[in-house]
């Protein structure tokens, strides 16, 4: 499993502009429809409570059906073409066991626990800028989501602690070597 450093493993500003965008939006809409906790002010905020956030994206990616109704309300009067992209938020794995198994130069190699290899971009930032690469492998948790052709993670990386001895290691990159490799979900 290659270790190259990242170049062009993310999102153009812009994207990643919109990604934020659309995504606030669904969970802003979630929370104050649902109630889940009491973040409610997130469309266009920085500074947001990881913690808050990650529990509205949780449950809303548990409940796909939201995505269905905010597209159908359009609380926020997206155009046409964000409707379009904000249906690919439905396109989505989510899981606490998603290993990081490698960097290339565009992609970050994320192997599943069904034995797919998601090639996934960051948003804003390279992973390998965000995940040190001397700890690959290493187990996260997030959401992986489709965003305009690209996979990328919700935003939020959780990782676990966990060393790994020589021979785990091995059998690891060995299953992320035989597995085939996906660019879309």
């Amino acid at each position: 499993m290659s270790n190259a450093y990242q170049v062009n493993a993310h999102l153009s500003n812009e994207d990643a502009d919109e990604f934020f965008d659309i995504y606030f939006a669904l969970l802003e809409y979630t929370n104050n429809k649902y109630n889940i906790n009491d973040l409610k002010k997130i469309y266009k905020k920085l500074h947001l409570d990881q913690e808050k956030v990650l529990e509205i994206s949780d449950y809303m990616f548990d409940h796909p059906n939201i995505i269905d109704e905010f597209i159908k309300e359009n609380p926020y009067n997206f155009s046409e073409e964000e409707i379009n992209v904000t249906k690919d938020f439905k396109k989505h794995v989510k899981s606490n066991f998603l290993m990081i198994v490698g960097f290339d130069k565009d992609y970050t190699k994320i192997l599943a626990e069904d034995g797919k290899l998601y090639m996934v971009k960051g948003l804003r930032s390279n992973i390998d800028e965000v995940v040190s690469r001397e700890l690959i492998p290493t187990l996260i948790s997030t959401t992986l989501i489709m965003f305009k052709g690209t996979i990328v993670y919700c935003g939020l990386l959780k990782s676990a602690d966990i060393k790994y001895d020589n021979m785990i290691i091995e059998s690891i990159l060995q299953e992320a070597n035989k597995a085939i490799t996906y660019y879309h979900l």
